[in-house]
């Protein structure tokens, strides 16, 4: 996601789902069917996979840059 890729994950992955469903950064997939498919929405759709990829990086610099990360600690550590 920091890339600015779109992700093809699997539902395995329940932490996936969620980082998914937040950011629209990607796509998710449940067998080989739905995995080929993914593929080729992202090859075939360039403008929409762009999209998905900088709304995956907005996500991770909202939620996972050193300064935010410090800052949810500092506040953990506050209430502590």
């Amino acid at each position: 996601m920091a890339q600015k890729t779109p992700i093809l994950a699997s539902v395995g992955s329940e932490v996936l789902i969620e980082h998914i469903k937040k950011s629209k950064g990607g796509l998710l997939y449940s067998n080989y069917d739905s995995f080929k498919k993914g593929i080729n929405f992202i090859l075939r759709n360039k403008q929409e996979s762009t999209n998905m990829g900088i709304r995956g990086r907005n996500y991770v610099i909202k939620n996972y840059s050193n300064e935010n990360i410090f800052n949810k600690l500092k506040e953990i550590i506050e209430v502590i």
